[in-house]
């Protein structure tokens, strides 16, 4: 764990860690299945895990900029509808 993390978990170890587990928030939930299922999906069309994968790091790289460049697109498209909405 990162030392911040590790230093929040101290300053607050007053939290009932058995209430814990009885709290979810409904939108963090639909993420976690939403990447469970992207997981399967990969693995699947891959055959293989992210861990086990044998990407270079200049792969990786090359991957998460064409996703983010994706993005980028997605975020035009959609402000592009917005501005022909007013």
């Amino acid at each position: 764990m990162s030392d911040s993390i590790t230093k929040y978990w101290e300053t607050n170890s007053t939290i009932n860690t058995r209430r814990l587990k009885d709290i979810n928030d409904p939108i963090v939930e639909k993420v976690k299945d939403m990447l469970s299922l992207r997981s399967k999906i990969g693995i699947t069309k891959y055959d293989t895990t992210l861990n086990d994968s044998k990407l270079s790091t200049l792969e990786w790289l090359q991957h998460l900029q064409e996703e983010l460049l994706d993005g980028a697109c997605y975020i035009e498209r959609l402000k592009k509808d917005l501005n022909e909405r007013k």
